[in-house]
């Protein structure tokens, strides 16, 4: 069995059955997020990527600890190659995971000027959406 390209249908070359799969396969219907939710899904997204910088910038200073252990015990000159490579590569996403905090920050931000006096949305949560983007535009 293959999958066609193009299209939903598994054809059996042995057999020679075609079957449509797209009428067995319901795709869920995307519900929209009212402003409550909406404002908490992007608190936990700015939670989720400051955790995501602080983890890349351990990282590098665990490879750099690592690769001055290594260089001091003498190891193969390979194995520190393929460590500083790694090293590169924690140092590469670094920018990258803050490009993309300052930008769910932005967002929040956005979010927190849409809803504050919203009667539907708890204003402590707005409060603390504002509060936790002063401090990382600070």
């Amino acid at each position: 069995m293959y999958l066609s390209s193009g299209n939903s249908r598994c054809v059996n070359r042995v057999v020679g059955v075609s079957i449509d799969y797209t009428a067995l396969v319901k795709m869920p219907k995307k519900v929209p997020l009212g402003p409550a939710q909406r404002l908490a899904v992007q608190i936990k997204v700015v939670a989720r990527m400051q955790k995501e910088c602080s983890e890349y910038e351990k990282e590098v200073v665990m490879n750099e600890a690592r690769i001055q252990k290594m260089r001091d015990d003498g190891k193969d000159p390979y194995d520190i190659k393929k460590q500083e490579e790694v090293l590169a590569e924690s140092h590469m996403m670094i920018p990258d995971s803050k490009n993309r905090l300052e930008a769910a920050v932005e967002t929040l931000d956005g979010l927190v000027k849409e809803l504050t006096g919203d009667e539907e949305v708890d204003q402590a949560v707005v409060e603390e959406a504002s509060a936790l983007v002063a401090s990382l535009t600070a």
